[in-house]
């Protein structure tokens, strides 16, 4: 008999060879913690992945946003080291990351079906670059690359809802920290 639910498809992989490469689109809306208030941007990113088994994968990433804000500051005399004297910032910001993806629904068991959401732990490290465009309160500009290279670590979490053969349905949260850029210091 022919199954009446339609979104339910069988999971025939049974195949020792998992092994499967794949290519990922992202697109998100970065936001960062800072004392100077936060405009909403964009960030995208695209990265390739290869699956070493179920319950795991290994993959590249290339992702590039910007960020910026803006503040109105009356604070005269702000010390130059405090958000105060911060009154706007464009920050562009490239990114290469190596992620580790462990998929938690397959660490113990097979799923049931392929149309199961299936859930990741998401880790990675990698480099950055922040090219910097900022005006201070004082008048004064600033405009430049913050340091050579800067250490970037990755931690999140992934859903993914298989579509079809072809196309996987990814939604997640990523939490960077980066490592201090530089310390830039004022004449």
């Amino acid at each position: 008999f022919p199954s009446h639910d339609k979104n339910i498809e069988e999971f025939n992989d049974k195949s020792s060879t998992y092994s499967n490469w794949s290519a990922d689109l992202n697109i998100g809306l970065p936001y960062i913690r800072n004392a100077v208030g936060y405009s909403l941007t964009g960030m995208g990113g695209i990265g390739i992945r290869h699956s070493f088994s179920k319950s795991f994968a290994l993959g590249g990433y290339f992702n590039y946003g910007n960020f910026a804000g803006s503040q109105s500051t009356s604070a005269a005399g702000a010390p130059y080291s405090s958000p105060q004297f911060v009154k706007s910032f464009s920050t562009k910001f490239t990114q290469f990351t190596v992620r580790s993806f462990f998929n938690l629904r397959n660490i113990r068991t097979t799923p049931e079906n392929r149309r199961l959401w299936n859930h990741y732990f998401v880790f990675g490290a990698g480099i950055a670059s922040i090219n910097q465009d900022a005006e201070f309160s004082d008048g004064s500009k600033f405009s430049g690359k913050l340091g050579k290279s800067i250490n970037t670590y990755v931690l999140g979490y992934q859903a993914r809802k298989y579509i079809n053969n072809k196309i996987d349905w990814t939604s997640g949260l990523d939490y960077g920290q980066n490592e201090d850029a530089c310390h830039v210091e004022r004449d």
